[in-house]
């Protein structure tokens, strides 16, 4: 039984002197940089608070540089950036643009992802709640939105547009297929959609309420407009339809 027991004490006082072995680690942000032992294989940084410190900095600099002009695409065999993102997309499982801007070390995602379509890749965007854009919102396919849709310039879609809740853009809003909103759908100018598609604003508004919640509000009235209250942009709410 003695024998036993320091067999067991054996093997608790050998884990320790391998736990703390672990190779520390530099944080991946680098105006902290500070040394670190992970906890995890894939920790690379040495605290929630500069995980989101990088994120958002990441974040930032990538607007800035979508925001100097559209680039011609790299050619993914000539391009680090485009095959780190490739190599974490191929897993087969979502991803957000958080994930992928710390699991491939790059910025300006939806830049990457517009060139690795370039390059001939098939890669589905979708939301399981709402979208939101500073700027405008562009997709070669659909897009669908589990609450809502909004963007401060136009909203495009080269398929269907489609949100549990309200659309609403600064500019206008173009579908190569159907709109459809849960509540309403607003635009700076028009609203269209696809030849032979149509428009339905309020499909979760109770009747009694449409006529407040399943508003499409746009300069002037989309011809296929199957469901919704028209209003003109400017219009006050005591005007007639």
């Amino acid at each position: 039984m003695v024998g036993q027991m320091e067999n067991v004490d054996h093997a608790r006082g050998s884990s320790s002197p391998e736990a703390s072995t672990t190779p520390l680690r530099h944080c991946k942000y680098r105006p902290c940089s500070r040394e670190f032992r992970p906890k995890r294989k894939d920790q690379v940084f040495c605290c929630p608070s500069c995980k989101t410190k990088y994120t958002l900095e990441a974040y930032e600099k990538g607007v800035k540089e979508m925001g100097r002009g559209k680039a011609h695409s790299a050619r993914l065999e000539n391009s680090d950036r485009l095959q780190r993102a490739l190599d974490v997309l191929l897993d087969g499982h979502p991803h957000t643009t958080r994930d992928i801007i710390i699991e491939a070390d790059v910025c300006a995602v939806n830049s990457i992802v517009t060139e690795l379509r370039d390059n001939g890749f098939i890669i589905e965007c979708e939301a399981g709640s709402g979208i939101k854009a500073g700027e405008g919102i562009k997709a070669g396919e659909g897009i669908e939105a589990g609450s809502g849709i909004k963007a401060g310039e136009g909203i495009e879609a080269g398929e269907g547009i489609k949100a549990g809740e309200g659309i609403e853009a600064g500019e206008g809003i173009k579908a190569g297929e159907g709109i459809e909103a849960g509540s309403g759908i607003k635009a700076g100018s028009g609203i269209e959609a696809g030849e032979d598609f149509a428009i339905y604003a309020g499909l979760s508004v109770r009747l009694s309420l449409k006529a407040k919640y399943a508003l499409v509000i746009a300069k002037t009235k989309p011809s296929n407009l199957l469901l919704g209250e028209f209003r003109e942009v400017g219009a006050s709410l005591s005007s007639s339809k």
